[in-house]
C-alpha cells in the first residue's frame, strides 16, 4: 500500500490509521492470531 495517495481527514472523528495497522487488520481479518476465526466473528 503507498503511502503517497492517501487523503488525511483533518475534522473531528476517526483518524487516519498508519499504512502498518492497516496491513495488520488485512492479516488478521481472516484468521485472527491463528485461530482459523475471522476478527468479526471473535468480536
Amino acid at each position: 500500500m503507498t503511502t503517497s495517495n492517501r487523503v488525511h481527514n483533518f475534522c473531528a472523528g476517526p483518524c487516519t490509521l498508519p499504512v502498518s495497522v492497516l496491513e495488520e487488520v488485512r492479516d488478521e481479518l481472516l484468521d485472527f492470531d491463528g485461530t482459523g476465526m475471522s476478527i468479526i466473528e471473535a468480536s
